[in-house]
């Protein structure tokens, strides 16, 4: 289990406030608060976690790092332990509801901006988290070419279309994307959606049911299908006009913009530093930024994603917890607080980058400042939602933008995979065989290899298996596994090979394995003799030929050359393989 714990003495004083009304100042006794989170949302927010410490002299926070994906399936079974969970993924907060607090009716919640509360809200119209600042995405105009070319910015999705053919004159590309190859067809189709659908009560509505798996959800079923297909031939349509391109790679489109060769450019400030780049490449045209685009010009949209979004177990929001949670709360949705959160490792404040908080003066400046009308307006989107929905259907939005699949067949290809995704969620196994063992002995660790061992036995004909113990990377609660589980619990990254070797490198192993107890291994032993016999009680020949099942890199370890014979086993894989054959038996 990736692991580890920082803590920092981190103080404090002052006041705090219920979370209800506004209370007498109280002063917070020395207390540990324990916030767990991934390494980089620990990374992102050390600018305001070292301010936290200036602040606040007498609270020690105990910071405990898991991968998130960990994080989500410790609070699926109710086993996570701490005060503070920082998540990034707002599908797993929503999902997790249950062991979470309910921010719907609190202070701290009206701190931020009414249209990021609808964003947040859960299929059960509460809210269980607040969010971070974002990163927004927004489109860079060189303007020389525009002034060259004649042509104005456009202002609507139509003009961009237009925008698309009339630049294309041989001497300049259209634009390009700063995102990673895969991820720019997400983005495309954002552009093409956000502001004429997912932008709108009822796209919102619709994504909500869609990540919540009703089968009367589903695109092709929905009231909204033709609206959501005219989105998705406009997205389309940018890539047939070159607008991004969809071959270069994020590198090579930062360079063309900034060599004057491409009219736009799609940003976004989690991706990069536009200023930063501009002036690192030397270059010397007007450029000016504007958002995306919606179907008339006052539907101007800021997509936004947000760093991570806080939310506070239910079970420690107790009496004797509650005063340093709420100081915890009060700093994060203060201007203060995110002031720091605006900034990256090094102290300095990104540019591009929004605070959700109302009535503040944490806003766009100089060269973004047209930003903040749209922000004013309430045209900025959330789309951790979107990516959570489609985000599983990359090569289905890239087949599509190449024309490979038309209109019915695309969205038909979106709604399987959602569908596919939803069964892999929910697709358990029972192991009863696990029940009265302690998840976190090693005894539990052994009956549970010893299952994939038998397994094992009965696909091959072979004298030894050996795991490493750490294979098995989180306990396994109430005997029951879900498929979605499997990379969590165990070590994804785990190959076998299977070899021949001979009696004598045998007990070279055997002897190896006995003396190292983080190897798990059967089919052969020494015994208190010192014989080296097989399972069946056999004798291990010197000269005799075994086969044996072992972790890629053993064999250097112990020091023989095996001869394979057959291919490379992912571990996890045959674990899957073999719940699923006792599944069906």
């Amino acid at each position: 289990m990736f692991k580890r714990f920082f803590k920092n003495q981190l103080a404090f004083f002052g006041c705090v406030f219920l979370l209800f009304s506004c209370a007498p100042s109280t002063v917070v006794q020395d207390q540990t608060l324990k916030i767990v989170l991934d390494k980089e949302n620990y990374n992102i927010s050390k600018s305001f976690f070292d301010s936290f410490s200036k602040k606040y002299p007498e609270l020690q926070v105990e910071f405990e790092v898991l991968d998130e994906d960990s994080i989500d399936y410790f609070l699926r079974h109710d086993n996570l332990n701490g005060d503070i969970v920082l998540l990034t993924d707002l599908t797993k907060v929503n999902n997790n509801a249950y062991n979470f607090y309910d921010f719907t009716a609190s202070d701290y919640l009206f701190e931020f901006r009414r249209y990021v509360q609808n964003f947040l809200m859960a299929t059960d119209d509460n809210i269980y988290c607040l969010p971070s600042p974002g990163n927004v995405y927004y489109y860079c105009a060189n303007m020389d070419i525009f002034n060259k070319l004649n042509l104005n910015l456009p202002n609507t999705l139509g003009d961009l279309v237009d925008f698309c053919s009339g630049v294309k004159n041989g001497e300049y590309q259209a634009g390009g994307s700063v995102l990673p190859n895969d991820m720019k067809y997400l983005d495309a189709f954002l552009q093409a959606t956000v502001g004429s659908f997912f932008s709108k009560t009822e796209g919102c509505i619709f994504l909500d049911q869609y990540l919540k798996g009703d089968n009367f959800t589903y695109i092709q079923d929905s009231p909204y299908l033709e609206d959501f297909l005219s989105c998705s031939r406009l997205y389309v349509e940018l890539f047939r006009n070159d607008y991004i391109d969809r071959d270069k790679s994020a590198e090579e489109n930062i360079q063309d913009f900034m060599e004057g060769k491409t009219a736009i450019l799609s940003c976004s400030s989690s991706s990069f530093n536009f200023i930063d780049e501009y002036n690192k490449a030397g270059a010397s045209f007007n450029y000016e930024f504007f958002p995306y685009l919606g179907n008339n010009e006052n539907r101007r949209y800021l997509p936004s994603t947000t760093d991570f979004f806080v939310s506070v177990l239910k079970k420690s929001f107790t009496t004797e917890n509650r005063m340093k949670i709420q100081a915890f709360l009060e700093y994060f949705s203060s201007q203060e607080g995110q002031s720091y959160l605006l900034k990256d490792e090094n102290g300095n404040t990104i540019p591009d980058k929004i605070s959700y908080l109302k009535d503040n003066n944490l806003v766009f400046h100089d060269k973004y400042a047209s930003f903040n009308k749209w922000v004013n307006y309430g045209n900025v989107f959330l789309v951790d939602k979107f990516k959570g929905a489609f985000s599983w259907s990359l090569s289905q939005l890239k087949d599509y933008s190449y024309e490979k699949i038309q209109d019915y067949a695309f969205v038909q290809s979106l709604d399987l995979n959602m569908k596919n995704h939803l069964l892999y969620q929910a697709n358990e196994y029972k192991l009863s065989f696990l029940e009265g063992y302690d998840s976190s002995s090693k005894e539990f660790k052994d009956a549970l290899l010893l299952y994939f061992y038998d397994f094992f036995k009965k696909k091959y004909n072979l004298n030894l298996l050996c795991f490493p113990y750490d294979f098995i990377q989180q306990p396994i609660f109430e005997q029951t596994i879900y498929e979605n589980d499997l990379d969590i619990v165990f070590d994804k990254n785990l190959d076998l090979v299977p070899y021949y070797i001979n009696g004598k490198e045998l007990k070279i192993i055997v002897d190896y394995l006995g003396n190292d107890s983080d190897y798990f291994y059967r089919g052969a032993t020494k015994n208190s003799k010192g014989e080296f016999i097989l399972e069946n009680k056999n004798s291990i020949v010197d000269g005799k030929e075994y086969m044996v099942i072992v972790p890629d890199g053993l064999d250097k370890q112990v020091g023989f050359n095996p001869t394979r014979c057959g291919d490379t086993i992912h571990a996890v894989s045959f674990v899957f393989s073999s719940l699923e054959e006792a599944k069906r038996r």
